[in-house]
């Protein structure tokens, strides 16, 4: 902590990740008050002493008002303050809050941390599980690039298709994994069909109920797509079931799609 004090002002970095904390907090506070040019914070996986783990939002947006980057995760917990003013993260290029498990940031609090980062290219809300797509929609960013959304209920929205809608043009990264029931489907067809998707390079839709036209449909439309995650997907047979990297694998995987379909 002293050292922060210290040499906080020509701080541009800090990466708390795996470390024991005694009071997150604490940290969270002496960081806000002496690290005004910080541009990437990372606090991920901590391990604290005490119950206190709170990330104060109006607080910590006071202080590090150059934020780029902003990684947190369990079990930091995201709290506002609506008497104090809210500045944003107007600089905020980058949000990660992912968790294996469920974690609760609600749409209130989401929304006063990212309401001014216009900016923001990469979100990663993986076990975000309040989380509403109206929230979503509502943010500023124009022109999202990666988006994480696995184990949240957002996609089991049928009004989801607007969160493809605001970014699909451009999408470069895309986790859909876990998403139940056929509604993928009707998701990227529907998308597909306004010609959205054009930039999209990766594709993860892990444990779906992706069907073999659906995956077809995704190769023959996204003409940037390397990258395809598949693992177990019940709609395909089991051969297809796997991670197919660059265009020649995608381009086999097709043919072996177009097999199938003829098969059945």
């Amino acid at each position: 902590m002293d050292f922060i004090d210290l040499r906080g002002p020509k701080l541009v970095s800090l990466d708390f990740s795996n470390l024991s904390v005694v009071n997150i907090r604490n940290l969270f506070l002496i960081i806000a008050s002496s690290c005004r040019n910080l541009e990437h914070l990372k606090a991920q996986n901590l391990h604290p002493q005490s119950s206190n783990n709170v990330f104060p939002i109006e607080i910590m947006q006071e202080g590090l008002k150059k934020l780029k980057t902003l990684c947190l995760g369990l079990p930091v917990i995201l709290k506002s303050k609506k008497s104090l003013k809210s500045n944003g993260f107007p600089t905020l290029e980058i949000f990660t809050h992912s968790s294996k498990f469920d974690s609760y940031i609600h749409d209130d609090c989401f929304q006063r941390l990212l309401m001014k980062s216009s900016n923001l290219k990469i979100l990663d809300v993986r076990g975000c599980f309040f989380l509403t797509v109206e929230t979503l929609c509502d943010l500023p960013s124009s022109n999202l690039e990666r988006l994480y959304v696995s184990h949240t209920k957002l996609y089991n929205s049928l009004n989801f298709i607007n969160v493809l809608r605001k970014w699909g043009h451009s999408l470069e990264v895309l986790d859909l994994s876990k998403l139940r029931g056929s509604i993928i489907n009707d998701h990227f067809t529907s998308i597909i069909s306004s010609c959205n998707l054009q930039n999209l390079e990766s594709l993860y839709i892990i444990n779906t109920a992706v069907t073999i036209s659906t995956v077809r449909l995704i190769i023959q439309n996204c003409p940037k797509l390397n990258f395809l995650q598949l693992e177990s997907c019940r709609g395909l047979h089991r051969g297809c079931k796997r991670a197919y990297q660059g265009k020649i694998a995608l381009k086999e995987l097709l043919s072996k799609l177009a097999d199938n379909m003829d098969t059945t």
